[in-house]
């Protein structure tokens, strides 16, 4: 397990750095521009890089990260158990990267994990070895987490969004389903109403009918008898296209009051 450095402690000679491609090779001074490049990137990146033992000791954490992960005081922290922070599902997920890690492979694995202070955050993080495996043995390990809280909060509102705008088109499209269903009984039923009414308002019209033709070769008091066969027929006639009337009207506002609690 590498032991953690403290204030008293020789500062290490600084590490050969290897460049692709050697953006300072042939200047002078070439090895401190290349560790101060590193510090430089290391301090400035916005992803909370941490190094952690091969048992899983948090053994340092950049500024940024410690923003990131909101903490006030590295010391509160540094040597905690890093495997610790990490529950649930997202916690197998680690395990089996970090277990990669340290057999000497890069891994990868995104899951939850809150900061400090409690507040909730997603994180996509990557585990490098530091020692080459070549070398052998296991040695520290180099871990950039990466917050995508808001992209994963993102993906959660459309992933939601998708949801509620499926139960809708499957809610419009069983209440249209009834509809047609509806209008398919109703068309059904017109037709047969068709049917009686073309039956019922063809027989006072065909007794008109018949009674005008006797009518106009009567004498006289068969032809008034006649033409008040005709005018009760054209009163009854008139009975029957006034409930057709009413019955339509009736059924118009029934329809428009059905569309309306169907849309609302």
């Amino acid at each position: 397990m590498m032991n953690l450095m403290t204030a008293s402690d020789p500062v290490p000679a600084r590490p050969e750095v290897a460049l692709d491609p050697p953006l300072f090779s042939g200047a002078q001074g070439s090895g401190d521009l290349q560790f101060s490049y590193l510090h430089q990137v290391h301090d400035l990146s916005l992803d909370c890089i941490k190094i952690v033992s091969d048992e899983g000791t948090l053994l340092s954490m950049n500024r940024n990260g410690q923003k990131a992960m909101q903490v006030d005081d590295f010391s509160t922290c540094q040597g905690a158990d890093w495997l610790s922070f990490w529950q649930g599902e997202a916690r197998v997920l680690m395990l089996a990267a970090f277990e990669r890690a340290r057999g000497g492979q890069a891994a990868h694995f995104s899951g939850f994990c809150p900061t400090m202070k409690g507040e909730p955050r997603w994180w996509d993080v990557t585990l490098a070895p530091l020692v080459d495996p070549a070398q052998g043995g296991t040695g520290p390990l180099l871990v950039v987490s990466r917050d995508i809280t808001a992209e994963h909060l993102a993906r959660e509102a459309l992933n939601d969004l998708n949801a509620r705008l499926h139960e809708e088109v499957q809610r419009q499209t069983e209440s249209l389903r009834r509809e047609r269903q509806t209008l398919l009984q109703t068309n059904e039923e017109l037709e047969n109403i068709a049917y009686s009414l073309s039956h019922d308002l063809l027989t006072p019209v065909r007794h008109m009918l018949s009674f005008a033709r006797l009518a106009r070769t009567a004498d006289a008091d068969k032809r008034e008898r006649y033409l008040g066969i005709i005018e009760r027929s054209a009163e009854h006639l008139s009975t029957m296209i006034d409930g057709v009337l009413r019955l339509d009207r009736k059924s118009t506002r029934l329809n428009s009051s059905h569309r309306c609690i169907s849309y609302a």
